[in-house]
């Protein structure tokens, strides 16, 4: 690569950050094309090509990134998740309360065991 090899790695790292911000893709054949990649990588490096090595790296990086980000923008929730019944109509929720308030600059958190959810 270059005399600093981790400056292009981490702009390939930062790159899957952002697809991963920006797009979904669904993490199984993301998971499934990454360790393809790193196969052929592997088998790359074996038969001595700098170049296509060189360009699958920072791929599999891109990936690798995108990977990492993936579960925090879109993470996978349960279907009984109180964001599955969210409306433009007012929802009341019936529970306890698992942990005290949270407060924040602009709102609260509660963190409830929901037992009933009603929707209007």
């Amino acid at each position: 690569m270059t005399h600093r090899p981790l400056i292009p790695l981490l702009i390939s790292y930062l790159t899957g950050l952002l697809v991963g911000n920006y797009f979904h893709l669904p993490t199984g054949p993301t998971l499934i094309v990454t360790a393809v990649l790193l196969f052929v990588l592997l088998f790359t490096i074996l038969l001595d090509r700098r170049h296509a090595s060189a360009v699958l790296l920072p791929a599999i990086i891109i990936l690798i990134g995108y990977l990492f980000i993936n579960p925090f923008i879109h993470p996978q929730l349960p279907n009984a998740h109180v964001s599955n019944f969210l409306t433009d109509d007012h929802l009341n929720i019936q529970g306890e309360l698992c942990r005290p308030p949270k407060l924040l600059e602009d709102r609260s958190r509660l963190y409830v065991k929901a037992e009933r959810i009603y929707v209007n």
